[in-house]
């Protein structure tokens, strides 16, 4: 989830969409953990940044190596 935080008086605000609550079943007054991973500072920044995708450390799936199957020995129509 992304928010944009926002000024409240002399603080920084920070508005948690109501979906994002009902999933968890939380209400106004509740104590919730929050991960902070960093500053999004334009649309794409970051995205060349492996440790922000969850999985970029392993091994891309590569179907060159796949072995073949009965769909594959037929012709097909299209």
């Amino acid at each position: 989830m992304r928010a944009r935080l926002r000024q409240v008086g002399n603080s920084i605000g920070l508005i948690v969409p109501a979906h994002e609550l009902r999933a968890i079943s939380a209400r106004a007054g509740d104590i919730v953990d929050l991960e902070i991973r960093g500053v999004v500072r334009g649309a794409r920044s970051g995205w060349n940044d492996p440790s922000r995708w969850e999985g970029a450390a392993e091994e891309p799936l590569l179907l060159a190596g796949a072995s073949e199957n009965v769909f594959d020995d037929g012709e097909w129509e299209w």
